[in-house]
């Protein structure tokens, strides 16, 4: 199975970012597979093809994961990825200004590794995917106009996601939330 670690976005967020898409629809020209809105999500962590008999050592590992909560957060504009060259991904910016989603990243990493899950060799950015070029292209997204309103809203938990790949485009379930915790003294 397809694994990956998220944060879920409320309905007023994933509805927001619906009406980005739709005018980046507008706006650019290059073929972009468009997420659909009930699949936004911020990606913490994506795990790759696991065993099914793999899944609960993975949930206790997450449930060991503890971080001050809740992480206030906010969706303000456009990121492309990777930042230079060819565009992969557009997504919107995630901005944490205490660092912690940087942070729960870090953890996830660290809890999974004696399980043998590799680290992400690139720096972990904040975001919500809404769209992959295909084929990856120069693209400006710096000229799209969007509206002034930003999305804010604080992360209480984390969630273990399977993601099923059909020819309707991918369809994601949840395993198990870890909701955040207070850090214990140490």
């Amino acid at each position: 199975m397809r694994l990956f670690i998220a944060i879920e976005l409320l309905t007023h967020v994933r509805e927001g970012l619906a009406a980005w898409q739709d005018l980046l629809r507008r706006s650019i020209r290059q073929r972009v597979s468009w997420t659909p809105p009930q699949n936004l999500h911020v990606t913490l962590k994506f795990i790759g093809e696991m065993e099914e008999s793999n899944v609960q050592s993975i949930a206790n590992a997450l449930f060991g994961v503890s971080l001050n909560a809740p992480i206030p957060v906010s969706i303000e504009g456009l990121i492309r990825l990777p930042p230079h060259g060819r565009t992969r991904v557009i997504g919107a910016r995630m901005v944490d200004a205490t660092g912690a989603l940087v942070e729960l990243h870090k953890k996830i990493e660290a809890a999974l590794e004696p399980l043998g899950i590799e680290r992400e060799a690139r720096p972990y950015r904040p975001h919500v995917t809404l769209g992959r070029v295909r084929p990856p292209a120069s693209i400006r997204i710096e000229n799209v106009k969007l509206p002034e309103v930003g999305f804010h809203f604080d992360v209480h938990e984390f969630l273990l996601m399977r993601s099923t790949l059909s020819p309707d485009g991918s369809k994601y379930d949840v395993i198990a939330g870890f909701p955040l915790r207070r850090e214990s003294a140490r």
